[in-house]
């Protein structure tokens, strides 16, 4: 299905999206042209450009914690403003505007609020990003906007800040909910901390909690024809999900599939997707967790979970991700 984008697709209207074109909802050839045009900013080299920034923005915040009485909050201190900054830091977005950002995303993902709520606080996102976009113009800068337009000539102004705002509702709460999550999930080991925050360990460790986890249960298709899927007559018109997490748990391509194990020779998953609409920002998210990772395991290696038995109340009841609302540490 994620491989056939004619019989399955991705054109499926999001009623709280304010802007006209939302890239990651679309089909070819529209959607092959936006892609060509961003993934220059998401190469391996670029990834590697960005690192630096990624790191040093890491270790302010950890730098911050220490300077704290525990317990502290890793959601509240660590995940969401190192979440923002790499959004920040590729989409030209204010630091100072933190604290806004955080309140529209929450909206997105919450299952709670209104649909007039939603459809806000898009409009909110949607101008706060179209202004961005018309001083990158102006005043051209070190910024995804100003690269987007540059190479793009034929983009329109709106097109531009549309492109834009699906970068960061999607940069945001699904890195915050993996992130986060994988910490805690972690943190609930405490037998295996020391194993899984190795230097060696860390990359392996990121992929497995990915798949271990699946913070983005299941993705929806549009069926555009008749067709028998598995078994399944499927009509044209119909709402297909397919099941990121039952997908990280087959048997049949995972052994012991259950089980978290950092050292399986099948590290692989497809909580990024596949296909033509496979995540831009894969490469990217992975690249702050393992910063994350390394570097709580340098400046703290005596963190542990304040309260453990308490665990299972820390994740969110009021997100369409598995995310988690709260990790109180110590050390």
């Amino acid at each position: 299905m994620l491989s056939d984008p004619v019989r399955f697709s991705s054109s499926i209207t999001n009623p709280y999206a304010p802007q006209r074109y939302d890239f990651i909802l679309s089909d070819p050839p529209g959607h092959t042209r936006v892609r060509k045009a961003l993934m220059p900013e998401f190469t391996t080299s670029r990834v590697a450009q960005l690192r630096p920034s990624l790191e040093a923005r890491v270790e302010a915040l950890f730098g911050e914690i220490s300077r704290k009485s525990p317990p502290v909050d890793l959601i509240e201190h660590l995940v969401r403003p190192a979440v923002y900054g790499m959004s920040a830091r590729l989409l030209g977005l204010p630091a100072s505007d933190y604290a806004r950002f955080n309140r529209w995303a929450h909206l997105f993902e919450s299952k709670s609020a209104s649909a007039d709520a939603k459809h806000e606080a898009g409009l909110e996102l949607f101008e706060y990003i179209s202004a961005l976009v018309a001083h990158a113009k102006e005043h051209p800068g070190d910024n995804l906007p100003t690269r987007l337009m540059a190479r793009n000539p034929d983009f329109t102004d709106e097109e531009t800040a549309s492109i834009v705002t699906s970068l960061a509702v999607a940069g945001f709460n699904p890195p915050k909910g993996l992130i986060g999550v994988g910490l805690l999930a972690l943190l609930q080991r405490p037998e295996r901390l020391g194993e899984c925050l190795t230097e060696q360990a860390i990359p392996a460790v990121v992929q497995e909690l990915i798949r271990y986890l699946a913070t983005v249960p299941a993705i929806c298709r549009l069926a555009t024809t008749d067709i028998q899927l598995a078994s399944h007559d499927v009509q044209k018109g119909d709402f297909v999900y397919v099941s990121l997490a039952a997908a990280g748990r087959d048997s049949r391509e995972f052994h012991d599939m259950e089980n978290f194990d950092i050292h399986r020779s099948d590290l692989r998953h497809l909580q990024f997707g596949h296909g033509i609409h496979h995540c831009l920002g894969k490469a990217l998210t992975e690249t702050l967790f393992e910063i994350i990772l390394t570097q709580m395991s340098r400046r703290f290696p005596t963190i542990a979970l304040h309260q453990p038995k308490a665990s299972p109340h820390y994740l969110s009841q009021d997100s369409n991700y598995h995310s988690a609302d709260y990790i109180p540490v110590c050390w």
